[in-house]
């Protein structure tokens, strides 16, 4: 008998491995599937010449979007993480949760998740809904992270053969009833 697959899922990933296009097609492949997907995803600002750079984060659910870097002001060199914008990401996909989805997919665990903040409490909240969690867990963050699941995630690598083939295993397991196959089988 095939152990089932644990209920969290990290996918790994180093410098310049393209995990936020690897995420984003995971998520478009499951959307076809007509599954429902919370969470959210990193995506590039149209505004080219913000202070700091052009990252935000989009929530699935609603398209609400996040702006997690801010400046540290005039003479500062880089941005910083801003937390109260992650912490309302998390409030606002905490709260799409009640509508029971099918995945939850969050961009990554990072710096806010190790000091204790950010997607953490989402995460333990998805666990105790008994709801699959695919994170990308970059490996600056990798202790952090084991620190934080222990043995309860599944290490993925950045494939997305590989993330569809965790996310049909756990959803088969959660649902067996579920069509989870692009192939019609």
């Amino acid at each position: 008998m095939t152990p089932s697959p644990r209920l969290i899922a990290a996918v790994r990933f180093g410098t310049g491995d393209p995990v936020d296009g690897l995420l984003n097609a995971v998520v478009d492949s499951l959307t076809r599937r007509n599954l429902r997907v919370a969470g959210c995803l990193q995506r590039k600002d149209p505004v080219a010449d913000r202070l700091c750079g052009n990252v935000i984060l989009e929530n699935l659910g609603n398209g609400k979007t996040y702006d997690v870097l801010q400046a540290r002001g005039p003479g500062a060199s880089g941005c910083r993480l801003n937390p109260e914008a992650l912490a309302e990401a998390a409030g606002d996909i905490a709260s799409s949760l009640v509508e029971r989805p099918d995945i939850l997919v969050l961009n990554r665990f990072g710096r806010g998740e190790a000091e204790g903040h950010g997607f953490r409490g989402l995460i333990e909240l998805a666990f105790g809904l008994e709801l699959p969690v695919l994170i990308a867990v970059s490996d600056s963050w990798s202790d952090h992270w084991i620190s934080f699941c222990g043995n309860l995630a599944s290490d993925l690598p950045v494939n997305a053969d590989m993330i569809l083939a965790w996310c049909d295993a756990i959803l088969s397991a959660r649902a067996p009833m579920v069509r989870v196959s692009d192939n019609g089988h």
